[in-house]
């Protein structure tokens, strides 16, 4: 079993809502952000790796976090959002 770890957020287990690999749980991640800071019309435009790890356990990416207010062109910044890839022992939930 592998979970998916970014500071200050709930860590996500593979598999768990469609996530199928550190992206998905970038995407993730970076839309409870958007949450957080836009409220519930709060998205994740855009994400990419920015930087990965030797041993591929560790990712970077970038985000774009926003919303549209009525009438208004988007609204919103770039993130950086760290995600480790934490392996768990089976039968260890």
């Amino acid at each position: 079993m592998i979970t998916y770890c970014s500071d200050g957020f709930r860590p996500i287990k593979h598999g768990e809502r469609g996530i199928d690999g550190p992206l998905a749980a970038a995407v993730a991640f970076a839309a409870r952000l958007a949450h957080r800071e836009f409220g519930q019309g709060g998205y994740c435009r855009t994400i990419r790796l920015d930087n990965l790890s030797r041993d591929g356990r560790h990712g970077r990416y970038q985000a774009f976090i926003g919303a549209s207010p009525q009438r208004h062109p988007t609204a919103g910044h770039n993130v950086w959002i760290e995600v480790d890839i934490k392996p768990v022992a089976d039968g260890a939930d």
